[in-house]
């Protein structure tokens, strides 16, 4: 009998542990693009507190020429110590692997802004872009 309760017991805090809140990603914002031809300089989204965010970035250049229509995105903000900070993602047209991927984490500072840019180099193209931005709460 005591064996039963002693079990009985331990499952019971197996139960109450597995059923603590985990952090979970949340989506905050997401763009899409298709067919876009004009550089771009905007804002993604302001935090408004202290956490970590992820961006999920997919480009592809459509058109232009092989290996020399390219499209630069840069993703700027400034970290939770207020030290400026970038990452980019560049699609190149006509490459085999046409569809570029871009994931990364930042701890951004609140109450700033997180910008991104894109612009073309090369000879005329188009390009299809797709981000997501996460906030881990």
């Amino acid at each position: 009998m005591r064996q039963l309760i002693a079990c009985l017991f331990l499952l019971s805090l197996c139960a109450m542990a597995s059923t603590k809140d985990e952090p979970q990603w949340r989506v905050v914002m997401e763009k899409h693009i298709v067919n876009g031809s004009k550089t771009y300089a905007t804002t993604i989204f302001t935090p408004k507190e202290k956490g970590d965010y992820r961006i999920t970035a997919s480009c592809s250049v459509i058109g232009g020429q092989a290996n020399q229509s390219i499209w630069n995105f840069n993703f700027q903000w400034n970290d939770v110590i207020g030290t400026p900070a970038e990452n980019a993602i560049q699609c190149i047209g006509g490459t085999y692997q046409t569809q570029q991927q871009l994931i990364f984490i930042l701890t951004p500072q609140p109450n700033v802004p997180v910008t991104w840019q894109g612009q073309p180099y090369g000879p005329v193209s188009t390009f299809d872009l797709f981000f997501t931005v996460e906030h881990l709460q």
